[in-house]
């Protein structure tokens, strides 16, 4: 058997319960409405592989204007080594550069790592996922956003700081899908944080939270916890962004993955990971 049997093609809304039956042995947390997100804010540019009828792997992208993402690139273990990942990818950074970005990146695991190396990804800083416990916390300067076109402004200048981009629709969508944990936090009545999340099969997930200070993203982070219920909680916070780590520790959050953010093409657009409390690869997975 050879690449050339498979069949690449655009993913269809009933290629989800086969992404689903492909991902879920391998403990991703994506549930249908993060699919049909994918789909919706990308609906050219998400692709499936396809042998003897058989979804076997998956791509997704998104693109907030100069900045393209890819993600939820898994292949069925059975058909690994026959360079499927590949070809989904050149068909995902095809689709991003012919849709005008300059900037392409991802969220590598460690098993993917290599793959995008030799396509010319450059790491650009290492991520490490925790996972805590929901329970109730007080938590200080923080309100619920319920969707205000004045506050979504607001939320939006800080995420450029942090990613250099306008992702407002994604953003929108995140806060549509889980509107309890959608909040802002203020000092001194300036907006210097927000926190969004979506729900997931096996935990909540709290990104993005950025905030330009610590004690916001404290106050974000126990405004997410609680949110959360009695559900497990995770987020993930670039390494090089030591109070993300301290605040991680204090709320008792362990270890789980780890993963390398990487970048293809120009680099007017790196993050900013101080401002970077959580994250999930454009928060999708």
């Amino acid at each position: 058997m050879t690449s050339t049997s498979v069949i690449v093609r655009r993913m269809q809304p009933t290629d989800i319960d086969a992404a689903l039956a492909l991902t879920r042995p391998q403990n991703w947390n994506q549930i249908v409405t993060d699919w049909e997100r994918f789909l919706g804010l990308e609906p050219e540019g998400c692709f499936v592989a396809v042998l003897d009828g058989r979804v076997v792997a998956t791509t997704t992208t998104e693109r907030f204007g100069p900045v393209g993402w890819i993600g939820m690139v898994t292949t069925d273990p059975q058909h690994r080594g026959l360079g499927i990942g590949r070809r989904l990818m050149h068909a995902a950074i095809s689709h991003l550069r012919g849709a005008g970005a300059r900037t392409v990146k991802l969220d590598a695991t460690p098993m993917g790592k290599p793959l995008y190396e030799r396509l010319g990804f450059r790491p650009e800083y290492s991520l490490q996922r925790v996972v805590g416990q929901g329970r109730p916390l007080e938590a200080d300067g923080v309100s619920p956003y319920r969707g205000e076109t004045d506050l979504l402004e607001e939320i939006l200048a800080i995420d450029r700081a942090a990613y250099g981009t306008n992702r407002g629709e994604m953003l929108r969508r995140l806060a549509e899908g889980w509107p309890e944990v959608a909040a802002v936090h203020r000092t001194s009545g300036q907006v210097d944080g927000f926190v969004l999340g979506r729900h997931g099969h096996f935990y909540e997930h709290l990104a993005p939270l950025v905030a330009l200070n610590a004690q916001a993203a404290e106050g974000l982070l126990r405004w997410g916890i609680t949110a959360a219920g009695h559900r497990k909680v995770a987020f993930d916070h670039p390494l090089p962004n030591q109070a993300a780590a301290a605040v991680a520790v204090r709320y008792g959050f362990e270890p789980a993955r780890e993963f390398t953010r990487m970048h293809l093409g120009q680099e007017p657009y790196l993050d900013r990971p101080g401002f970077i409390f959580g994250t999930s690869g454009a928060e999708k997975g």
